[in-house]
């Protein structure tokens, strides 16, 4: 590393910079982990799954950064580990993969938006963090068992017709055009 930093200073004093602000966050993070690891000593249960400490940053996180993409990377930084041993351990924790997890709080997010039934579909979507109200309405009935749209429905005083959610399928639009009508 040190070899690296005085040939940058030789050629560049940029590349110096980054370096020396890589090299600073490479060792900052391992003096964190070993400052957390040695403040929240592992609690695992039989050494399956992670610590309730690391759980609960993790859980931290991503009720924090639930309305936008949350990467695997991400959620392993949050709990200090890298990507593949978070990934073994969190589902070994939680019975599932940190992706169906965020896609269950979300699912839980939108629900809890729903219940207004002044919000429109499609703004409950991106607000709960995916990318379109199709993908949204895709997991949504996967996981729930019923549209977003019906689900409201039941739960709301929207009527089952309501305009600002219907959508008329293309086959029972009339195609006619205003001439052919009259």
């Amino acid at each position: 590393m040190t070899l690296a930093l005085e040939q940058a200073h030789a050629s560049d004093c940029t590349l110096k910079a980054i370096l020396a602000d890589a090299i600073q966050m490479v060792l900052g993070s391992s003096e964190t982990r070993s400052h957390d690891n040695a403040a929240h000593p592992s609690t695992d249960l039989g050494g399956k799954g992670l610590s309730k400490w690391r759980l609960s940053r993790v859980d931290r996180y991503i009720r924090e950064h639930l309305h936008r993409n949350i990467t695997l990377p991400e959620l392993a930084l949050a709990a200090g580990l890298s990507r593949m041993h978070f990934a073994k351990q969190f589902k070994a924790a939680m019975g599932r993969r940190p992706h169906d997890y965020v896609l269950g709080k979300r699912i839980e997010l939108a629900k809890s938006l729903m219940l207004n039934p002044d919000v429109p579909l499609v703004d409950v979507a991106m607000n709960s963090g995916f990318q379109s109200q199709s993908h949204f309405t895709t997991v949504f009935r996967r996981l729930v068992g019923e549209t977003p749209h019906r689900w409201r429905c039941a739960r709301t005083a929207v009527p089952q017709g309501a305009a600002s959610d219907r959508v008329v399928p293309f086959s029972s639009r009339d195609h006619r055009s205003d001439l052919e009508r009259s």
